[in-house]
């Protein structure tokens, strides 16, 4: 993607994020409290986020620019402020976290694919590339439904989390790390 069709996509993130997860200000009394372009020197890493807080949950949109990724990872806050130290895989002294698309995918038992083609680290390098590709095309295609289908979803799967339910978090770590490969 040229620079250009990037300022674009992120225009379009900054006016549709706040427009489709409304819900969670009306809904759920969230405040949106920040979007933030954190532009680095080193363009993979480069992401913009919108994030919402509760008095117990954070919920971010979260592009990732240069890795082609879009999630919304929830977390517990910590005196209802965003945690130092945050994992999605259960990992102790840290404040616990789960991404959208894994609560999902638990909870329809795989019925609900993600939005965009998962790159794990069983697939061969090319079958990656390929997949990174995918989801580049994606977001520079059709950024605008993506976010609107993460909506969705946080709308439809998520509704105990966002009313500061995380009984289900360490299930959902422990399934994270078993999807990702991680021990801990």
């Amino acid at each position: 993607m040229s620079d250009d069709d990037i300022e674009e996509l992120i225009g379009k993130f900054r006016s549709t994020v706040p427009k489709v997860f409304q819900f969670l200000e009306v809904d759920y009394n969230y405040d949106l409290v920040q979007i933030e372009l954190e532009d680095v020197e080193y363009r993979k890493d480069t992401h913009i986020s919108a994030r919402y807080l509760s008095g117990l949950i954070g919920v971010e949109v979260v592009w990732g620019i240069g890795q082609s990724s879009l999630s919304v990872p929830m977390y517990e806050l910590v005196g209802g402020k965003v945690p130092e130290k945050l994992s999605f895989y259960g990992h102790a002294g840290f404040s616990r976290g789960i991404q959208l698309h894994t609560l999902v995918e638990f909870i329809t038992n795989g019925k609900v694919e993600p939005p965009l083609p998962r790159i794990t680290s069983d697939l061969s390098f090319a079958e990656m590339g390929r997949r990174a590709d995918r989801c580049t095309e994606l977001i520079r295609t059709e950024l605008v439904d993506l976010i609107q289908i993460q909506a969705e979803r946080l709308r439809t799967y998520s509704h105990d989390v966002l009313l500061g339910d995380t009984s289900l978090f360490p299930t959902i770590q422990e399934y994270h790390r078993k999807i990702w490969h991680v021990d801990i």
